[in-house]
């Protein structure tokens, strides 16, 4: 199983709206390419499920306008 470490959730009281690092789009670019699933993008960036879905589906949105 994996293993991941989520250094966010020690940060304190949720946050709302956090901004996307890029660091943090990197991951969400690897679930696109189906290196990781949404949930294990999720844990290992501190975010929810949502959260990450919502971020893949306007970057997919994002790529349909540039074309």
């Amino acid at each position: 199983m994996f293993k991941y470490e989520a250094d966010r959730f020690n940060q304190g009281p949720k946050r709302i709206k956090q901004p996307w690092r890029d660091e943090e789009i990197q991951v969400i670019e690897q679930v696109m390419n189906g290196e990781l699933l949404k949930y294990q993008a999720a844990i290992k960036l501190g975010r929810s499920i949502k959260s990450v879905r919502r971020k893949i589906e306007r970057m997919n949105e994002e790529r349909v306008k540039a074309e």
